[in-house]
């Protein structure tokens, strides 16, 4: 995940736009880091009997 915000901060350092392969990357990383925070936050509640 480093090298899209690498990459990122190159680009607005640099004021070009940032290529649509590396937005696409950054929104997948950012969907997966999504999805398994609610999913360990769901497996500790259900480990812990709140749900």
């Amino acid at each position: 995940m480093s090298f899209v915000l690498s990459g990122a901060s190159r680009n607005i350092k640099l004021r070009r736009p940032h290529p649509p392969m590396m937005m696409y990357v950054g929104y997948v990383l950012c969907g997966i880091s999504a999805g398994l925070a609610v999913f360990a936050a769901f497996a500790a509640m259900r480990a812990g009997g709140i749900v």
